[in-house]
């Protein structure tokens, strides 16, 4: 039974090695391989239980377990950070909030009636300097007091989109517009005493399905499938547009929003390649920002290499099925 507890470990060992590799292929060439990166956190809690089990039952064979577990840190780290503390600068600190408003519960997802009214006081309360909403319902109800503001609303029955709310004047803005998508990406150039800030509000590609009540029989599966193949392709090129747009910029941006798309994907590794993530900077314990079975950060708060992150805090509000994200960060 040892031998075969041992090439289980093996298999499970490659699942933990394949998940490195995976990020360096792009969803637009293999799409389903990109699945897999999603399954990370599950092949680092098996690999994590086989170095208990040959601890506790014949460590002559923990060898593996413990270059697997070596192996699994960088990974960990993604997803969970040590207690960082807050750093404290006599500096000009600004807050950005993002935030999925999942249109302020208009189709009364969440059973409490007053979940709009409840969101909108959270917001008000923490008062960010920028306020980056993903999912918002433009209706004249919503009264969210900021001097400046710049919104992109699809054409639809409820008028839905993007909006970066700005104490600061906002002397450029611009829509991206995803193609053959309703997702998008929008963008504030802002002046901050006599420095200038882009500020970008991403919703990639959503995969359209909620976790929560999957199906998955035959038909389900094999449709559940082709929307991930989908959602995939269509973040990559996403991402390259984004990228693109960012890279002859010479003052400091940040990019911010809700990714759909976990930290161990091929999207975030591109992201991550010109930016600094303000949790693995400042942020500490499990990285939770969309309700999930077990924590799963897709909602990021990306910036500039210029850019300092001061703290970085997520919120477990449960008004919608995301968590709403607060960074302090200055310039250089």
């Amino acid at each position: 039974m040892k031998k075969v507890y041992f090439t289980i470990n093996i298999i499970v060992a490659l699942g933990l090695i394949s998940c490195y590799i995976l990020p360096y292929l792009n969803p637009s060439e293999f799409p389903v391989l990109s699945l897999m990166t999603l399954t990370t956190p599950i092949w680092i809690i098996l690999n994590l239980f086989f170095l208990i089990f040959w601890l506790l039952k014949s460590p002559k064979k923990i060898t593996l377990s413990i270059l697997i577990a070596l192996l699994s840190i960088p990974l960990i780290l993604r997803q969970f950070q040590p207690n960082n503390k807050e750093i404290q600068t006599g500096a000009l600190g600004i807050e950005l909030m993002t935030y999925n408003v999942r249109l302020f519960n208009l189709y009364s997802w969440e059973s409490d009636g007053n979940t709009d009214d409840n969101m909108y006081q959270f917001i008000q309360d923490k008062n960010p300097d920028l306020l980056v909403l993903q999912e918002f319902y433009d209706d004249p109800k919503v009264i969210i007091n900021y001097p400046n503001h710049y919104k992109k609303i699809t054409q639809g029955k409820h008028g839905i989109g993007q909006i970066i709310y700005s104490k600061y004047p906002i002397i450029h803005s611009g829509s991206l517009n995803f193609t053959n998508s309703s997702n998008n990406a929008i963008f504030i150039d802002v002046l901050i005493q006599k420095d200038t800030l882009r500020v970008y509000n991403l919703h990639l590609e959503s995969f359209r399905l909620n976790p929560k009540s999957l199906n998955f029989d035959e038909e389900s599966s094999k449709s559940i499938l082709k929307r991930f193949n989908k959602g995939f392709q269509m973040q990559a090129q996403q991402t390259e547009k984004i990228l693109k747009h960012s890279k002859d910029l010479n003052y400091p941006y940040i990019i911010a929003g809700d990714f759909n798309n976990t930290p161990y994907s091929f999207i975030y590794r591109e992201f991550s390649k010109t930016t600094s993530d303000a949790f693995l900077e400042v942020g500490s314990g499990f990285g939770k920002t969309y309700d999930f079975l077990f924590p799963m950060r897709i909602d990021y708060v990306l910036g500039h290499p210029s850019v300092k992150f001061n703290s970085y805090k997520e919120f477990e509000e449960e008004y919608s099925d995301h968590y709403p994200v607060l960074t302090e960060f200055q310039l250089p």
